[in-house]
């Protein structure tokens, strides 16, 4: 079973659409237990399953909750640069208390702390 388990394909699936503008909800908890049905029963049929973490930190959403977030003179003085920075910086945010939220889920996800070179 072992040589059947190195020979077979990977079986990759992320964790994604998690998109980092809110704390968790159901929607996130559902997607998750689906995915790791299908991840444990993929590995009881001998494939090796590889399950990852992903986030969406990128592009209207975020920038959108961060628009959400100013009021009306400081969005009027906001460059498309310093927006970035500032979604970038909440995306951060976000995903850490999501990831820490996680935690507390048990699947084959392993949650771990972002290593200091990861966006």
């Amino acid at each position: 079973m072992a040589s059947t388990n190195r020979m077979s394909a990977l079986l990759t699936r992320v964790f994604f659409p998690r998109v980092a503008t809110t704390d968790l909800h159901i929607g996130h908890a559902l997607n998750k237990i689906l995915k790791d049905f299908v991840c444990r029963y993929e590995a009881l049929k001998g494939k090796r399953v590889r399950f990852v973490p992903g986030w969406d930190c990128h592009g209207l959403p975020i920038e959108l909750k961060v628009l959400q977030s100013m009021d009306k003179e400081k969005r009027a003085e906001l460059t498309p640069i310093k927006l970035r920075k500032k979604a970038r910086n909440f995306a951060l945010k976000t995903v850490d208390a999501q990831r820490e939220q996680a935690r507390s889920v048990t699947t084959l996800v392993p949650i771990r702390p972002r290593s200091r070179g990861e966006r």
